[in-house]
């Protein structure tokens, strides 16, 4: 089990993958000015995108890696990364959807602090309440987390579904 949210899908399409690739780059920025898209937006970033595509990130032969431009900051964003693989009958599209890494950082580091708390508590405080208090903010803000990253790559997925299909 992933204790980090992390989701993998597939788009069965009839069409080729040179298809896909002009299909995505209609709706993907990407260019040399895109490269920079590649990590995690800053405010200052959002601030200049405002051009109608809705995604960024980049594209190569046959796979890509974007994230959904949406023109505000947002941490939870999913960073989408694709590969298409031909078949005989179209091609398949295999999406890999995780947080970017400065935001899995801080899970990290949120789940460290909030670990260290609850044993202080448990073992040298001795004070069960506090700790249960702690343990349970924790749950309560991971399983925020992973609502807030699921809505966001169901809204992600409803996008490619619609430009691929």
């Amino acid at each position: 089990m992933w204790f980090v949210p992390f989701q993998r899908s597939f788009i069965v399409t009839a069409l080729s993958a040179q298809e896909i690739k002009q299909r995505l780059a209609q709706v993907v920025r990407h260019g040399p000015e895109s490269q920079q898209w590649v990590r995690e937006p800053t405010l200052r970033d959002w601030s200049r995108r405002r051009d109608g595509f809705a995604f960024s990130g980049e594209l190569t032969q046959q796979q890509f890696r974007i994230f959904q431009d949406i023109g505000y900051q947002e941490h939870f964003l999913p960073l989408i990364v694709g590969s298409i693989e031909e078949s005989s009958r179209g091609c398949l599209v295999v999406l890999r959807f995780s947080l970017f890494p400065g935001t899995l950082f801080f899970m990290l580091m949120a789940t460290a602090i909030l670990g260290a708390l609850v044993l202080i508590y448990l073992f040298i405080e001795r004070n069960v309440f506090s700790a249960t208090l702690i343990l349970l903010l924790w749950v309560g803000l991971y399983g925020l987390i992973n609502l807030i990253f699921a809505q966001k790559v169901r809204n992600c997925h409803r996008i490619l579904d619609k430009v691929l299909a």
